[in-house]
């Protein structure tokens, strides 16, 4: 497993939590402000060499653009370890495949995350892919 270094763990859970309140606030300023900072902090730990797949993955979950999105994502699946918790990115990356039409890449990259998630029994993961594959399959 590869843990998060404890200042990395500090600086994603305070930029998620600030970037999610500028969201609710609809200060769309503060908002993209705040992306771009983790932006810079997912660039400037690339280029030292000291990037987690974490930062990564935090990237891609505010990344707009769906097709950077699902790039971010696999960057962080090759960044991880096999015993790493996966799944939360296939998920998340099988939902930004469905915002861009590739349904049949979704369907086995969430199933995927399904199998990872039941064999973590993470329950809120699962519920997600289910929720995910109901979703590809009722279109």
């Amino acid at each position: 497993m590869n843990p998060i270094p404890d200042d990395v763990q500090k600086f994603l859970e305070e930029i998620t939590g600030e970037i999610n309140a500028a969201f609710n606030n609809g200060d769309e300023k503060a908002h993209d402000q705040l992306c771009q900072e983790l932006k810079s902090f997912y660039q400037d730990h690339k280029q030292m060499g000291t990037l987690h797949y974490a930062v990564v993955e935090t990237l891609a979950d505010f990344t707009e653009n769906k097709q950077e999105a699902v790039r971010l994502y696999q960057e962080a699946l090759e960044m991880s370890q096999p015993d790493d918790p996966r799944y939360m990115i296939l998920i998340s990356m099988a939902e930004a495949m469905t915002r861009l039409g590739h349904k049949e890449k979704a369907k086995i990259t969430a199933l995927n995350g399904l199998r990872e998630a039941l064999n973590n029994e993470d329950y809120f993961y699962i519920s997600e892919a289910e929720s995910l594959l109901k979703e590809l399959n009722e279109q």
